[in-house]
């Protein structure tokens, strides 16, 4: 029997096609009977148990809400730093360029580092 030219295969209706494409997704959808049946345990230990998973679940959760929210701190934090570092850098380079033209700075005429506090170079 070809598929293809199956005038059943082409009525198809709107509704199916939308059941076929949500059960592609590798999880078994439960009828709503189904998934009543599911919840009430009539086993005390199985209950007892799925009870402590879910407590544990809890506190998986929590612990990574709590993670998340040092993950975010930590992160702004550090942003500032970097923000902070990169305009001290650039200030500093502002400086420097504005003692390379200065003839009267040490360094200029022997090229040690930039130390403006021991070798008397104002910056401008």
């Amino acid at each position: 029997m070809n598929l293809v030219n199956d005038p059943l295969h082409d009525k198809k209706s709107e509704e199916e096609d939308e059941d076929d494409f949500n059960n592609h997704d590798g999880f078994h959808r439960a009828a709503p009977n189904e998934e009543a049946a599911g919840d009430q345990s009539d086993n005390p230990e199985e209950l007892e148990e799925l009870t402590a998973l879910d407590s544990q679940l809890n506190q998986l959760h929590s612990a990574l809400d709590e993670l998340e929210k040092q993950h975010d701190s930590v992160h702004t934090r550090v942003k500032e730093l970097l923000e902070s570092t990169r305009a001290m850098r650039a200030d500093a380079e502002r400086q420097e360029c504005a003692c390379v033209g200065n003839e009267s700075c040490m360094h200029v005429a022997d090229d040690t580092p930039i130390d403006r506090h021991s070798n008397g170079c104002d910056p401008c």
